[in-house]
């Protein structure tokens, strides 16, 4: 079972806010687009045995 906690997005506080002064664009990570903020890559596993 893989359980995910927190993303780049949600779980780092240097994406979370406004990160620009452009007010046509929303760069807030969760807020700016929601699809992106729920979304999870796995690029490396490791397994081990006991």
């Amino acid at each position: 079972m893989i359980r995910v906690v927190t993303n780049q997005c949600t779980g780092a506080p240097e994406y979370a806010g406004d990160q620009d002064n452009d007010p046509r664009s929303t760069s807030d990570c969760t807020t700016g687009n929601p699809t992106v903020a729920q979304t999870v890559r796995i690029s490396e596993l490791q397994a081990f045995t006991f």
